[in-house]
C-alpha cells in the first residue's frame, strides 16, 4: 500500500481521513486536535461556511454552473429562475431527458478547462494535489492552476489545498451558492479544512 493519505480536518476535534489504496470509500477516524498550518502570517479558520465564505453572484453562478446542470442536480424552477430568468419548466424535462446532449452542450458552453492546465489527478499518487473530499472519505483531486466547471461532488465534507492556494465553489442545502476562502498552501500537505455542513462542490479553482 503507497502514498496512503491522511487528510486532516478541523471541526471541533480535527478528524482525519485515512484511504487505503483503492479502497474509495473508507470511513473518517478520529484523531487528537492539531495545530493549524505552520507558515501562515495570518491565524486560519479551520473550519468553512457562510460565515467567512463570500456569496457567489449571480454572473459568477451563471459563469460557472450551466442551466442543465442545475436542471440535473434537481433545482426547482423559482431557483433556476434565480441565475437564469428565462428558464422554463420545459427546459428542465428537456435537460433531463438528453444527459448526453447536455454534457456536449456544457462543455460547448462553459468550457471547463478556463485556464488549460488545471486536470482531474490521482489522489493516491500525492498529497500535494488540491483535493475535495465527501463524508464516506472518497476524493477528488486536481492538480495544476485553473478552474474546472462541472463537478458536482455532491456530500462534500472537506477541502484539502495540498501544495496549493485554491478555493470552490459551493452550494449549500437552500441552493445558495459561496466562494471558500482561498486556502493553502499548508503544512504539513495533509491539513484540511471543513465544512460547517455537507455542501455540493460545483467548481475548484487553484492560482
Amino acid at each position: 500500500m503507497t502514498n496512503l493519505r491522511n487528510r486532516i480536518a478541523g471541526i471541533i476535534a480535527i478528524t482525519a481521513v485515512s484511504l487505503g489504496l483503492g479502497m474509495a470509500g473508507a470511513s473518517a477516524a478520529p484523531t487528537p486536535a492539531a495545530d493549524p498550518p505552520a507558515g501562515s502570517a495570518v491565524a486560519e479558520d479551520s473550519m468553512i461556511g457562510p460565515a467567512n465564505s463570500t456569496p457567489a453572484t449571480v454572473e459568477e453562478v451563471r459563469s460557472h454552473v450551466s442551466l442543465e446542470d442545475m436542471a440535473q442536480q434537481g433545482f426547482s424552477l423559482k431557483n433556476i429562475q434565480k441565475y437564469y430568468p428565462k428558464a422554463s419548466q420545459l427546459d428542465i424535462v428537456q435537460a433531463n431527458k438528453n444527459a448526453n446532449a447536455i454534457k456536449i452542450k456544457k462543455k460547448d458552453k462553459l468550457n471547463p478547462l478556463i485556464q488549460p492546465m488545471i486536470s482531474v489527478a490521482n489522489c493516491y499518487m500525492s498529497t500535494e494535489f488540491y483535493g475535495v473530499v465527501r463524508v464516506d472519505g472518497s476524493q477528488t483531486c486536481f492538480a495544476y492552476a485553473g478552474t474546472y466547471n462541472g463537478l458536482y461532488l455532491t456530500m462534500a465534507k472537506w477541502l484539502c489545498p495540498g501544495n496549493n492556494m485554491g478555493r470552490a465553489l459551493y452550494s449549500d442545502i437552500y441552493n445558495n451558492f459561496y466562494w471558500s476562502p482561498w486556502r493553502g498552501p499548508v503544512n504539513p500537505l495533509t491539513y484540511c479544512y471543513g465544512f460547517t455542513a455537507n455542501v455540493t462542490v460545483q467548481s475548484v479553482q487553484i492560482a
